[in-house]
């Protein structure tokens, strides 16, 4: 199974309390989001440098297109996933209210 596959099936409201209750903080990374990708991007800057021009015009040209294509594949994965955590969402209060509902039947029923 692919690792998008993987994430879907994770996204339930269960899958997002099990991670904040059990999920590994190992690779905890408290920079901010400028932080890591300033870092990433001055780490590839540094190594880029050690080519010749022509080389480091194309690297360069090739990491934006990267870095284009990757972003647009992970906001869809994340929108997607956002949609999925969402409709669980859903399910979950269609099934507590038709419990509650359930109950309240039983109930009037009992009484009767």
């Amino acid at each position: 199974m692919d690792t998008t596959e993987d994430i879907f099936k994770r996204a339930t409201v269960k899958g997002v309390a099990d991670y904040l209750l059990y999920g590994s903080l190992l690779d905890k990374d408290e920079r901010n989001y400028k932080e890591r990708m300033d870092d990433t991007y001055h780490k590839y800057e540094r190594l880029i440098k050690q080519c010749d021009e022509k080389v480091q015009h194309n690297l360069l040209d090739l990491a934006g297109e990267i870095e284009s294509v990757s972003a647009s594949v992970h906001i869809e994965i994340g929108l997607q996933a956002g949609i999925l955590l969402i409709l669980d969402m859903f399910k979950n209060m269609t099934i507590e209210q038709e419990s509650a509902r359930s109950l309240r039947n039983r109930e009037k029923r009992d009484v009767e």
